[in-house]
């Protein structure tokens, strides 16, 4: 998406009220002071805005690149004026706007003043995407700990997509001399015809319209995939603490509840493109018979159908929660226990179901199991030669860094800050010989990049276009809910992180996501360009002499990455326009390509039609 440009409009409650700016840009700087960073007359850099030419009362309105974050005072904003807001996104996409709202002061004191959101549909030649397709929500603050690894930023953090847990999307409340920006996330429905597009979003005080954005859109020629080609798996702890049962609520309606609420994470996790590492459940043990395990796989056949086929996961997991699983008629296994299993029988029999299970199914490809993290040794190497043991096939994903003398690991995920260059070449080795690479990012190490909430969007954008440079072949994060703290009061979630393991906060009635959650999807959806691309390359390449070749390496180049946004692990940009522009490059190259495909096709075909 092209980074939004800022609109400034100065409007009284209700009114449009004219300013009068220095006619001399020159000396913008001399007159403007200490509140904000670009004239509003001709966009020149400067260290402040003239308070005495806003009326008091008047509300300023504008917009900024998703991947920017906004904090509340408008000495930080870096965005610049201009006339309107612009994003692009391909058909089957989510893209979003900030629109960011400054009520100036009425002179009695800062208060706050509450604003009513309305989204007409947005109309362009081609047709139309409907308002539905846009949700709009009040951007939340969290006060992060000052902590070992140092803030770039002191103050109050953009992070939950919702000021509070039971806020209603469409209001805002903005308090006087302060930003307060809305995200407003598009989605351009699969058959959504490529064009451009224009709605406006429409802020009301009281009954008076305050304000309005117009909003261009312009819809790529070609649609995103519903296949994730980078398995993201982040798993979801259990959540009964968090939503406890209520008084005179029965354990089933209870349960009944819990499960509703689950699958609304497991849903909003895949509409973000990561998959919920254990969302399948297990299959229930019924018995043994002729001296093999029976297990009961009916409700596992049917969150399969569910979540694999309705909405496309790409990987799942089969191994057990820890710490526990089982049931009574299974046995302590000393000294070498493993999660509820308690022989070696056991747990090559319970594999031995599950993957033949998988195999009959045609299932066994997007099967793992995480069986054990962080835990080299004998042991480790033992649970997982018994687990193939029990089924060949059934893939054994460990946390570990890349090493020889694991036979029986087939994904290896090494933390990101241990890849150094031999590291590298190791897990190449590996994939080479028919193993996965994986890779995870756990708690904060600068300068590799991270999901803490108090660092730049960018790094949690830059992760999946380093996993496309570096031929990885998925993602893995620890945790997506970890609430032993109530994130909404403490940002210290995990000891040292602001943010460690929480990419949700606990709503009233389900999910309210993150601005880093957002970031990572959109990096997920980059990497579907990439691949996009690549295919195009691939079809016009097997062509004898395909045209354009000068358009061709250019393709080829992009899909490489350059050096100049991601060199290393450690070493990437931390500016988001430069993301932004190259994401739109590699747009239209899709487009381009595309097109010189049709024409190769038609004139194999005898000419166009």
């Amino acid at each position: 998406m092209k980074c939004l440009i800022f609109t400034l409009l100065a409007l009284s409650v209700g009114v449009s009220s004219a300013i009068t700016w220095s006619q001399e840009c020159g000396n913008c700087p001399a007159q403007l002071k200490e509140e904000w960073s670009f004239c509003p007359k001709c966009g020149n850099p400067l260290n402040g805005f003239p308070k005495d030419a806003i009326k008091p009362g008047a509300l300023l309105v504008g917009t900024e690149c998703p991947a920017i974050k906004v904090y509340r005072e408008p000495r930080t904003f870096k965005g610049r004026f201009g006339p309107r807001a612009h994003l692009s996104l391909a058909r089957g996409e989510y893209e979003a706007v900030q629109v960011v709202l400054y009520p100036v002061s009425r002179g009695k004191g800062n208060g706050s003043r509450t604003f009513r959101c309305e989204m007409t549909d947005l109309k362009g030649p081609a047709g139309e995407i409907k308002k539905s397709e846009v949700e709009i929500s009040q951007i939340g603050y969290v006060h992060p700990h000052q902590l070992y690894y140092g803030q770039d930023y002191a103050g109050a953090h953009p992070d939950p997509l919702w000021p509070s847990p039971d806020y209603v999307p469409g209001t805002v409340v903005a308090n006087e001399g302060e930003l307060q920006p809305l995200w407003a996330v598009l989605h351009a429905p699969p058959g959504t015809p490529a064009g451009d597009y224009e709605g406006r979003l429409r802020l009301y005080e009281g009954k008076q319209r305050a304000s309005e954005v117009k909003i261009g859109v312009h819809v790529w020629n070609f649609t995103l995939p519903e296949e994730m080609h980078l398995p993201a798996v982040f798993d979801f702890y259990d959540i009964r603490a968090t939503y406890p049962k209520r008084p005179g609520e029965s354990i089933r309606d209870w349960r009944a509840r819990l499960q509703s609420l689950e699958k609304r994470y497991y849903v909003d996790m895949l509409t973000h493109r990561i998959s919920p590492m254990r969302n399948l459940g297990y299959p229930g043990f019924t018995g043994a018979e002729g001296g093999r395990l029976t297990f009961d796989f009916s409700e596992f056949d049917k969150r399969y159908q569910f979540y694999m086929e309705q909405l496309h996961q790409p990987r799942f997991a089969v191994a057990p929660e820890w710490p526990d699983w089982g049931t009574a008629r299974f046995e302590r296994w000393k000294p070498e226990g493993w999660i509820g299993f308690r022989s070696a029988m056991t747990l090559k029999g319970t594999f031995r179901a599950i993957g033949e299970h998988l195999e009959k199914k045609g299932w066994i490809e997007k099967a793992y199991v995480y069986s054990i993290d962080e835990h080299p040794g004998e042991w480790t190497k033992q649970i997982n030669a018994l687990i193939h043991q029990g089924h060949p096939r059934i893939k054994n994903l460990m946390t570990l860094m890349v090493q020889e003398g694991y036979r029986d690991v087939d994904i290896w995920c090494p933390r990101m800050y241990e890849l150094t260059p031999g590291n590298l070449a190791l897990g190449r080795k590996f994939q080479r010989e028919g193993k996965e690479f994986w890779i995870y990012t756990s708690g904060p190490s600068p300068p590799f990049p991270t999901l803490m909430l108090d660092w730049d969007l960018v790094n949690c954008r830059i992760i999946p276009w380093m996993c496309w440079k570096f031929g990885l072949d998925g993602y893995l994060y620890w945790c997506i809910n970890f609430w032993i703290k109530n994130p909404w009061e403490a940002t210290e979630t995990f000891e040292g992180q602001n943010g460690g393991g929480v990419l949700y906060y606990p709503g009233k009635n389900g999910p309210v996501g993150t601005l880093r959650l957002e970031a990572f999807r959109d990096g997920l959806e980059d990497y579907e360009y990439l691949w996009l691309l690549r295919e195009c390359v691939k079809k016009l390449e097997a062509h004898a002499a395909p045209p354009d070749q000068e358009t061709l390496a250019a393709a080829k180049h992009l899909i490489t990455v350059d050096d100049s946004l991601v060199k290393y692990f450690d070493d990437f940009t931390n500016d988001a326009h430069t993301l932004q522009a190259m994401r739109v490059r590699i747009a239209e190259q899709i487009e381009r390509l595309t097109a010189m495909g049709h024409s190769i096709a038609r004139i194999r075909n005898g000419g166009s039609r």
